[in-house]
């Protein structure tokens, strides 16, 4: 695939679908992303203007879904656009942006869909269609296993999804999200909620790529740039979008807490090493995509709803920007690495001064007011994550006194701003999503403090080892951490043992060519 350095850096120019002496048939398909585009912007004035939300023909428009729709048409229109560029002159180019267009489509509508029948349809869809944009290099052995392994588990994912809306219709009636969201919503306990609950989470877990079916992501970095773009981007946002239109189910189980923090968090455990520790960029990214929607699932497992929506966003809008520019070359070279206690006593002299400007930031915001678990852990975790700034900008000694200094005055101001912005962020989420999706309270119990320690445990030793990580380098010790890392820590193996098993008893000979 020819791709210009100046596509690389700067996505390409968006200056319309049409241009030069294009087909029809190719300018057709590039009208199909700016036609979401604008059906997405739509969609978000609507919301924004009316309490009330819109719904026809299986469609519903409402606070969630049009930004959801919104992220994916927009993903679409730069990635559809850089790849009419990047694919210049190939032979198959015009079926490359067929299938891109077919995937673009399936996901906007998968975001918006009310109607379980249409759901289940994009949600399979998106699926089937990103499987043919993978082994779209037909010639690339791992590009087409990665394709497969993404297929069977995708069906999965399917299968898991269906049951889900079998239990909601059965149990309830429900033929749509909402009808499910309602019954969920009034309903108090029982196996019925449960099981929608849990077989939700398991599809969603599924669908994100969580461990331990998680390693078909990484593998798929055969494919175009604009796939993996689109796909990191706002594919894998999917299942966290519906886990926050049915967030009255997760609410009201303890058992879907502890299942979306316990995949959540192993998976932030096993996907953070590894996107350290690959010299490649966009398997580094890969990896930070698992370790993402891990975070996403964890801040879901907290009913921390708005938290989820707005990492939907800022996760889907960084991703498309750091895989498009994925062949730019970084300016400059590491410095040496600081003592490992240095960095280590940075970090939690950063990581206290960050918490009690947390605290006094969420007091102003009122994000105090009826604090539990949840928002207590949150909480924590912006202070760890603001906390690691001390260690990157004060860790490596300096000859210049001054340069320390004005390195502390950075580091004070980036404690006393960042959590400002973090709840300012929270409470416009909250506002945005409305009462009903901010989270009911019904987050408590031995459960719920157990669902919110995991990821902060997690999180903590992730910040000490990454803090103290540059010291162990010419170690055995880092040596073996990087090596294990490598490679997920193997525990993606076995899973991809399985699915190849699966997979074989599928496969039919024509011809003497073996075909899925």
């Amino acid at each position: 695939m020819n791709v210009a350095y100046s596509e690389s850096r700067l996505f390409g120019r968006l200056y319309g679908p049409f241009r030069g002496n294009r087909s029809s048939a190719s300018a057709l398909l590039g009208w199909v992303p700016w036609v979401l585009l604008a059906v997405a912007l739509g969609a978000v004035v609507w919301a924004a203007t009316h309490r009330e939300p819109a719904a026809t023909m299986g469609i519903r428009v409402d606070r969630v879904t049009s930004a959801v729709a919104l992220l994916v048409a927009g993903i679409g229109v730069v990635t559809f656009r850089y790849a009419e560029r990047c694919l210049d002159g190939h032979a198959r180019r015009r079926e490359f942006l067929g299938w891109m267009a077919a995937t673009i489509g399936c996901a906007a509508v998968l975001a918006l869909a009310d109607a379980l029948p249409l759901l289940i349809g994009a949600w399979i869809g998106v699926g089937t269609c990103l499987e043919r944009l993978l082994r779209f290099f037909r010639e690339r052995p791992d590009a087409v296993i990665a394709a497969q392994r993404m297929l069977t588990l995708s069906r999965v994912g399917d299968a898991l999804l269906l049951a889900a809306c079998a239990v909601a219709w059965s149990a309830w009636g429900a033929t749509s999200v909402t009808m499910a969201a309602a019954s969920a919503a009034s309903t108090g306990t029982g196996a019925s909620l449960t099981g929608f609950s849990l077989l939700l989470c398991a599809a969603v877990i599924v669908k994100s790529a969580q461990v331990p079916v998680h390693g078909w992501l990484p593998e798929t970095m055969e494919a175009p740039t604009p796939v993996s773009a689109l796909m990191h981007a706002g594919i894998v946002n999917a299942g966290g979008a519906l886990l926050i239109r049915l967030a009255p189910a997760i609410e009201r189980v303890p058992e879907s807490w502890l299942l979306l923090s316990t995949a959540g968090t192993a998976s932030i455990l096993v996907a953070t090493p590894a996107a350290w520790v690959h010299a490649r960029a966009k398997t580094a990214l890969a990896w930070s995509t698992v370790s993402q929607m891990g975070f996403m699932l964890v801040q879901c497992a907290l009913c921390a709803f708005p938290a989820a929506l707005l990492h939907i966003v800022g996760h889907g809008l960084y991703k498309a920007w750091s895989f498009l520019r994925a062949g730019d070359v970084p300016t400059h070279a590491p410095a040496s690495a600081p003592p490992a206690f240095r960095a280590l006593a940075l970090l939690l002299a950063g990581t206290c001064l960050s918490a009690l400007s947390v605290a006094a930031w969420a007091q102003l915001f009122g994000l105090v007011t009826g604090a539990g678990a949840g928002k207590a852990a949150l909480l924590a975790i912006v202070a760890i994550a603001v906390g690691q700034s001390w260690v990157a900008l004060l860790a490596r000694r300096r000859a210049s006194r001054s340069a320390t200094v004005m390195r502390a005055c950075a580091a004070l101001a980036f404690s006393a701003t960042a959590p400002a912005l973090a709840c300012a962020l929270y409470a416009g989420a909250t506002w945005w999503l409305g009462t009903p999706l901010a989270g009911s309270g019904a987050f408590q119990g031995t459960s719920a403090w157990i669902a919110a320690g995991l990821p902060v445990i997690a999180i903590t030793a992730l910040a000490a080892i990454h803090a103290a990580m540059p010291a162990l380098e010419g170690t055995g010790l880092g040596s073996r951490i990087r090596i294990h890392a490598l490679s997920g820590f193997y525990i993606g193996i076995a899973a991809h043992r399985t699915i190849d098993r699966v997979h074989d008893l599928f496969r039919t000979t024509i011809n003497g060519v073996t075909r899925a």
